[in-house]
């Protein structure tokens, strides 16, 4: 079990009932919210413990919703720093828009619940990235190639981000703006 000790708009837990070397450990969280959509940047910093091992951090989130959770590894920033990124099962398993409770797993030890920290699952859409292009696709150069891009970041991100695109803009409008309106 843990509790709270922070002040301000970052979430803050105290390890209470853990392992002997993480009784004083604190946690603090970059955010509370989380988009409902995936991609999501959550950095926990945990001070007052030494671990040999940073990248057997693991955050577990739990929805309120429906008791469903989702894992993440985290990776390194600095000894007591752990980098977490949400992927698209925020919105299929976590059902967003709602809640979700936070358990933590240091250097590969079980999971001890995080009761003051909850984050909080917005239900915004994805982002919308729009690719202009000055060519058509079909002519294998410079467009083509940009394009290949576009659909690798639609593949790695799914549906956390819309990648619509125009092709044949005069390079003549990008001054004017001329297209702004044509797909946003």
């Amino acid at each position: 079990m843990l509790t709270a000790s922070c002040a301000r708009a970052r979430a803050c837990v105290r390890f209470v009932n853990c392992f002997a070397d993480f009784a004083a450990a604190t946690v603090t969280s970059s955010t509370t919210t989380i988009r409902g959509s995936g991609g999501s940047s959550i950095t926990l910093d945990i001070a007052g413990v030494t671990l040999r091992d940073w990248s057997r951090t693991t955050l577990e989130l739990t929805a309120g919703c429906n008791g469903a959770n989702v894992t993440y590894l985290g990776s390194v920033q600095s000894p007591g720093s752990v980098f977490f990124r949400t992927d698209n099962s925020v919105n299929s398993v976590l059902c967003a828009p709602g809640t979700a409770s936070a358990r933590l797993a240091l250097n590969g030890q079980n999971f001890e619940d995080l009761d003051a920290l909850t984050f909080t699952i917005d239900g915004k859409g994805r982002y919308k990235v729009l690719f202009v292009y000055i060519s058509p696709i079909e002519d294998f150069g410079w467009t083509y190639a940009q394009n290949k891009g576009r659909l690798a970041v639609a593949e790695q991100f799914g549906v956390s981000v819309d990648t619509p695109y125009i092709e044949n803009i005069p390079v003549r409008m990008f001054r004017d703006c001329k297209w702004c309106e044509l797909k946003m």
